[in-house]
């Protein structure tokens, strides 16, 4: 006589393997979700870094790129006018949208959708990456990503761990930056009331994954 499964069996072992998947598959989702957030920061870092260095070849430095006199560091151009010469050329745009003088959206070829602007102009430029495709009620740090625009300027910020310039992760060189040991430095990115990604508008939150080798730390506050 042949064995056989019971449908009792039968009907256990799909019970089980259903709560098996029911543990696991959400897990499978929010690390693979964190992956893809973590492999766009970095490429668009990667991205953005080869259009200036290829920009700079036809424009010269960064330095001769903009008129800083007073504080405003775009007081010749408007934002729109500032990206199609320096930056559009160098890029797969597919398309542009521009909002006021301070504020366009860039969409590019690999799927890429962006938010350059300069607040009022006196500000060096500010690129905010989307994560997601919607413009309203955004969560920095969660839907989208700020990067900045750093020169070698005299008397200007320059960032925490970039000495020369460049697009990287939002953030200020505090003063005495160079005498601040790595760990009080994260705190900062963590915990300042402004800007930090745990205690503030959540500005920082690019630099301190960035910091973290491009990975999401696992105590981030948000999850993906």
């Amino acid at each position: 006589m042949k064995k056989a499964f019971t449908l009792a069996e039968v009907l256990i072992t799909i019970a089980i393997i259903g709560v098996v998947a029911a543990l696991t598959i959400p897990t499978l989702i929010q690390s693979y979700k964190k992956s893809v957030v973590e492999t766009k920061l970095s490429q668009f870092y990667t991205m953005m870094n080869q259009a200036v260095k290829l920009s700079e070849i036809d424009n010269g430095e960064q330095s001769t790129w903009l008129s800083y006199s007073g504080g405003d560091f775009l007081n010749e151009y408007s934002i729109e006018e500032y990206f199609n010469k320096y930056f559009a050329p160098y890029l797969k745009v597919v398309k542009t949208e521009t909002v006021n003088d301070y504020i366009m959206r860039v969409y590019l070829a690999n799927g890429t959708f962006m938010s350059v602007n300069s607040i009022t102009g006196r500000q060096n430029p500010h690129f905010l990456l989307y994560i997601t495709n919607k413009t309203k009620d955004i969560i920095v740090g969660k839907d989208a990503f700020y990067f900045t625009q750093v020169f070698v300027l005299k008397d200007v910020h320059s960032d925490l761990y970039y000495r020369g310039s460049g697009i990287i992760p939002y953030s200020f060189r505090y003063s005495g930056w160079d005498n601040v040991s790595d760990d009080e430095i994260n705190k900062i990115l963590r915990d300042d009331k402004d800007y930090g990604c745990f205690g503030g508008n959540r500005a920082y939150c690019t630099a301190l994954i960035m910091r973290n080798g491009w990975k999401i730390p696992k105590d981030y506050p948000f999850k993906f």
